[in-house]
């Protein structure tokens, strides 16, 4: 009798289902289909079925929201540019990657919803070929403005409803930064019927947060908005994306999360890439 690994098992299963032309047709030898679904199975240590479950809510919003055709950086230039999101050399006391969500920027900037998206599972899907993306997770960072209105509130549930249980990378710690009184009032009465292992990982901090951020995350890892003293050149992270902004010759930060994503943009640049976050 032959044992099968939980891959091949996970294939032949995939294989059974409706969508699994569309999977194929989604992988590329830059990601192979191995590579796609082996992203899965870490994150769910080899269950084939939960592997599967998750594999099937993925695409399903894919499919809805974004479309089954990788994205490439010419499809997010504009809301990139608006710099409504970051991602610095830096990490939390736990070495999550951090992500930095700017509320106010999307808001200021009219970027429709589906133009966010794509942003989002962009970086996201070029992090489910990072193990330490499973393994440790990433650090969401989300600022808001104490005017937010109740109409915000859509785009922000749209937003985390995304990047949880969909994408292979684990969201390991989250920061509301002055959240709006109806975000606060949404999390108290939600948070009561959430696991208390996904309650603790999110902490709302209003007023003076920063300095209540850096009892989470070292002040050298914190960019100067937050109240750190990490330098962060915004166009300097852009220009890996769009060599052909117009700015100053600097040379492009090193860091691995960096180099990694930049150097599959640059093969990505005429295919399609996606990111979730869970």
């Amino acid at each position: 009798m032959v044992d099968f690994s939980p891959l091949d098992e996970f294939k032949h299963l995939l294989n059974t289902k409706p969508f699994s032309h569309e999977i194929h047709s989604f992988c590329t030898p830059t990601q192979s289909l191995d590579n796609f679904l082996s992203s899965f199975l870490r994150y769910k240590d080899n269950n084939v079925k939960s592997s599967m479950k998750m594999l099937q809510s993925y695409w399903l919003f894919r499919s809805e929201k974004i479309g089954t055709t990788r994205l490439s950086v010419a499809d997010i230039r504009s809301p990139l540019l608006s710099k409504f999101i970051s991602i610095p050399d830096a990490t939390d006391l736990e070495g999550r990657q951090m992500v930095i969500i700017f509320f106010d920027r999307i808001l200021e900037n009219r970027l429709a919803q589906p133009e966010i998206l794509k942003t989002i599972w962009f970086f996201l899907e070029n992090m489910m070929d990072m193990p330490i993306c499973q393994e440790k997770g990433i650090c969401l960072v989300s600022i808001f403005e104490n005017s937010m209105s109740s109409g915000s509130k859509g785009l922000v549930e749209l937003i985390f409803e995304s990047i949880q249980n969909k994408v292979p990378v684990k969201l390991g710690s989250v920061f509301l930064l002055n959240p709006p009184p109806w975000l606060k009032f949404f999390w108290a009465l939600s948070s009561n019927f959430m696991k208390s292992k996904l309650v603790r990982r999110v902490k709302l901090l209003s007023g003076n947060y920063q300095a209540q951020l850096a009892s989470f995350i070292e002040r050298k890892n914190l960019i100067k908005e937050l109240g750190g003293d990490l330098q962060f050149d915004h166009n300097e992270w852009l220009r890996a994306f769009f060599p052909d902004l117009d700015l100053n010759d600097i040379s492009r930060p090193g860091n691995t999360l960096y180099s990694s994503l930049s150097g599959s943009i640059t093969s990505l640049v005429d295919s399609k890439v996606d990111i979730i976050c869970q």
